[in-house]
């Protein structure tokens, strides 16, 4: 059974950010925690530059707050409005965008271990390093 992914990507940097400088908790919990956001955000510059090009450029800094689900301040009705979409395309959209970054993810851990079982196992850990 595949995990869903849902990650707040400006929450991760903010709580990267505070990482670096928070050595609260063991040094194990600290390196886990910085390896999971690393993880993380390079899975979510992999996504960026799939979608290099002006019109996919915009189309990706609109849509990439709702990859977490976390959709912040913008609504999803004006995120369709500066794209000139519907609210229907954006949510097919948004919906094509988080299942790419899972895949991204999932291939980042699949180059660390040598089995879906496995992936998933690191994925769950990465989940709950990112959640404390």
């Amino acid at each position: 059974r595949l995990l869903p992914l849902d990650v707040d990507a400006e929450e991760a940097e903010a709580r990267y950010a505070r990482e670096l400088t928070d050595v609260s908790g063991t040094p194990e919990e600290h390196f886990d925690r910085l390896w999971a956001l690393t993880l993380l955000d390079r899975a979510l510059q992999k996504l960026r530059s799939e979608y290099e090009g002006e019109a996919s450029a915009k189309r990706f800094e609109v849509l990439q707050p709702f990859v977490s689900g976390a959709r912040g301040d913008l609504p999803m009705e004006e995120a369709a409005a500066k794209l000139g979409l519907t609210v229907q395309a954006v949510k097919s959209a948004v919906f094509r965008l988080r299942k790419r970054f899972t895949e991204i993810v999932r291939e980042e851990l699949r180059e660390l271990v040598d089995t879906d079982a496995a992936v998933q196992d690191e994925l769950r850990y990465l989940l709950g390093c990112i959640a404390s």
